[in-house]
């Protein structure tokens, strides 16, 4: 306000006196002068108007996508704390399991179908393959009196209060865990099938938080 006062003040005849300007051009910057109020408050009206309707566009596409993402199942029992688990009944433990000290995960990322197991004397692998309804696969592999292990060539984690690693394979549907149990080395792959989609890291962990 200060200065649109001093400009006014000075804005008199003498002003443009000997100038080169006449009456009409001396008017004009006049004009010009006592309309700034109204040119700023147009201004504002005029900036407010495209950041109105960014929003509304902003949000109701968002609305778009989430409605849109339920219906097609990409937001939903998989997103967030939405993630919807199987119990798998370990009553269900296949007998060449019954008498090694083996842990299996009570958690599932999908509808149980069946387990089968087998184990390799040569190797001291024992691998459990626990199947879908959709063709997914969970697979753990269990070795038992192992002393340590290299758990830092992938991401470093922390499952049931022991070190261990993790792996995902966005590209192929896959992800890998693997951690060391006192003596007990685990490692737990998903395999997702022909929906080639991985689960989150922390649904793979929580599946691992669950073997009993």
């Amino acid at each position: 306000m200060d200065e649109l006062k001093n400009l006014r003040d000075i804005m008199k005849n003498d002003t443009f006196k000997d100038k080169g300007f006449n009456n009409r051009i001396r008017n004009n910057i006049l004009d010009e002068v006592h309309s700034g109020n109204t040119t700023r408050r147009e201004g504002r009206k005029l900036l407010l108007a495209p950041i109105l309707s960014f929003i509304i566009i902003a949000t109701s596409f968002t609305l778009f996508l989430y409605f849109t993402g339920n219906q097609l199942g990409f937001i939903g029992e998989h997103s967030g704390n939405q993630m919807k688990y199987y119990e798998m009944n370990l009553e269900n433990k296949p007998e060449e399991l019954r008498n090694r000290p083996i842990k299996l995960p009570t958690k599932l990322p999908f509808e149980f179908k069946g387990i089968s197991a087998k184990h390799s004397e040569k190797t001291h692998i024992t691998t459990v393959s626990i199947e879908g309804t959709n063709d997914q696969f969970l697979k753990v592999r269990f070795v038992s009196g192992v002393d340590s292990a290299d758990l830092s060539r992938f991401e470093p984690i922390t499952v049931r209060g022991y070190r261990g690693m993790y792996l995902e394979g966005a590209e192929y549907g896959t992800n890998n865990l693997s951690w060391l149990e006192v003596k007990d080395l685990y490692t737990v792959t998903y395999i997702s099938g022909e929906a080639r989609k991985s689960l989150p890291k922390r649904v793979m962990i929580e599946i691992a938080e669950s073997f009993r």
